[in-house]
């Protein structure tokens, strides 16, 4: 009888590593998703930083009648003692690379915004600019 009570006390080692194979296959599964989740964030959160940014460029164009040469005049104070339009970190991207700026003539805006994604490399298709968002935002407004 007391061969019996002993055995009843505890787990076995068969039960003890299915729970942990559980745990592991449910802990996995999550940081996936959990992974995926960031990825979007951060796509998400640089079209935001690019339209801030546009508005930042108009508000500068509103105030000198030109939009600047480069983004660096949104981060330089006009005159000293003042502060500058923006901080220095609202130029990087989520993923703390430069947002590159291009002025464009002939199209509205004249200039574009553009992250090079979560890849960080110029030119590739995860980039995500300022034209992008809006071809996006125009076939949204078709829908």
């Amino acid at each position: 009888m007391q061969e019996t009570r002993r055995r009843r006390r505890g787990f076995t080692l068969i039960e003890i590593l299915v729970v942990i194979a559980i745990l592991a296959v449910i802990g996995s599964v999550a940081a996936v998703k959990y992974m995926a989740y960031l990825k979007d964030a951060n796509i998400k959160t640089a079209g935001i930083k690019i339209r801030e940014l546009e508005k930042t460029i108009e508000l500068f164009y509103s105030q000198h009648q030109r939009y600047p040469e480069t983004l660096e005049e949104l981060v330089t104070p006009v005159e000293e003692g003042h502060q500058s339009v923006l901080k220095r970190s609202g130029l990087l991207d989520p993923w703390k690379n430069p947002i590159r700026y291009e002025l464009a003539e002939g199209q509205e805006p004249p200039f574009d915004l553009i992250s090079s994604g979560p890849d960080g490399r110029e030119g590739t298709e995860d980039d995500i600019s300022l034209s992008m968002l809006e071809a996006l935002a125009e076939e949204e407004a078709v829908r």
